[in-house]
């Protein structure tokens, strides 16, 4: 099964959870893509790699990280070009145990691109390393609609700055919080019963009512949960 976190991030954001990590893990760091040579870049932190600075506006295109156990080789893979000649490819095709890492972050003043941790989940190391690895980075991090936001992106998004996947994407499709409505959320226990008006964001509604408060508040509400089902 396949394993995905998209998050927002400045360096600042990120800096101390790939520390920690890095403290916690021996990895290689390997560029992903299809390159002229069959040689991988490579490297033992991403610190030296330019968090939270994405140079193209757009995540699909941002530079993507093999992340790999200490002392594993990278395999890379021949690609014949319909055009002649051959490129060699740098994935996780050929390597399973593999995490990439995408950092995204500021592209230009007003605009921060979203960033990638993601995984075939194929196999026993791969899926223990991308449990390690965003355990250690999103730690701190606040789930926003369908994103992980660190600190500094936040307060970016509150000051009107675009968090986008890209900034050819239209301004429409920016993250936003959702607006706070109000919703009665009825919680009971074996022993007794309540009813309570809450302010929620509209996102969490639905999460509210077919699971229970508790879910919701994980979910992003700030709102203390009511639900009195806890003995």
């Amino acid at each position: 099964m396949a394993l995905q976190r998209h998050f927002f991030a400045t360096h600042f954001d990120l800096e101390q959870g790939v520390r920690a990590f890095e403290a916690e893990t021996s990895v290689l760091y390997v560029q992903a893509g299809l390159f002229d040579s069959a040689e991988p870049r490579r490297t033992s932190s991403a610190i030296k790699l330019g968090l939270g600075c994405a140079s193209t506006g757009d995540m699909v295109t941002e530079s993507r990280y093999l992340l790999l156990g200490a002392g594993v080789e990278p395999k890379v893979r021949p690609v014949l070009q319909r055009s002649g000649g051959v490129k060699f490819a740098i994935d996780q095709l050929l390597n399973p145990d593999s995490v990439v890492f995408c950092f995204g972050g500021v592209q230009a003043d007003g605009v921060l691109i979203s960033g990638e941790i993601s995984s075939l989940g194929t196999s026993d190391a791969s899926r223990a390393m991308f449990k390690c690895l965003t355990r250690f980075v999103l730690k701190d991090f606040e789930f926003i609609g369908s994103y992980w936001v660190g600190e500094q992106a936040r307060q970016m998004l509150d000051d009107g700055w675009r968090l986008t996947s890209s900034v050819r994407s239209p301004v429409e499709y920016d993250l936003r919080r959702a607006p706070l409505t109000s919703l009665r959320i009825c919680g009971a226990s074996r022993h007794s019963s309540a009813t309570k008006d809450v302010s929620v964001s509209t996102a969490c509604v639905t999460c509210c009512l077919v699971r229970s408060c508790q879910t919701m508040f994980a979910h992003g509400c700030q709102e203390t949960p009511v639900c009195l089902g806890n003995e």
